[in-house]
């Protein structure tokens, strides 16, 4: 969608951010702008996880610092957005030209991380992570059970011993099973 722009975008990505209606852009501007944002979300990334993290001795000042996080996205974007939506933009440079072609492909990501951090920050807060975490920890106590029951029984450790006998009847080595 950035190079080709709103118009010319697929339906599914067109959902995303909806309201944005943009031309295509290969200004470089633009597109370095784009990967500004894009390592300062990650820095916001960080700074949620402190705060998710944190004690309530230290929950206050990891939720101040993720909060000056926010702001400092918040005005990358802007300007980004600008650029975007407009299709052209004017700066210097500070990336060589295969720099930005590998921030094309960072940014191609931009519309599938927002969707998973929207699902994860909705499973988180509904608490149906926890609740699949906790049932994924006993049915893995069920499965392990299972398999201690299952490889124990006699008639399949006898059968397992009989394939062996067989197999190393056929021939002494690997090598020499190889060759037949």
């Amino acid at each position: 969608e950035l190079l080709r722009g709103r118009r010319n975008s697929s339906q599914a990505v067109g959902s995303f951010l909806p309201d944005l209606n943009s031309a295509g852009t290969s200004n470089a501007c633009a597109l370095e702008a784009m990967l500004d944002v894009m390592g300062k979300f990650s820095m916001m990334k960080t700074s949620l996880q402190e705060v998710m993290a944190s004690n309530s001795t230290s929950e206050q000042a990891a939720i101040h610092h993720a909060n000056q996080v926010s702001a400092t996205v918040l005005s990358a974007m802007k300007p980004a957005l600008s650029y975007y939506e407009t299709g052209s933009a004017s700066c210097t440079l500070t990336r060589s030209a295969s720099m930005l072609e590998a921030a094309l492909d960072v940014l191609s990501r931009l519309p599938y991380l927002f969707y998973k951090m929207e699902s994860e920050f909705a499973l988180v807060e509904s608490g149906l992570s926890e609740v699949w975490l906790k049932k994924a920890a006993a049915d893995l106590i069920n499965q392990k059970g299972f398999i201690r029951t299952e490889a124990s029984d006699f008639q399949l450790v006898q059968a397992f011993l009989a394939f062996k006998r067989g197999w190393d009847s056929y021939r002494p080595t690997d090598a020499e099973r190889l060759l037949s």
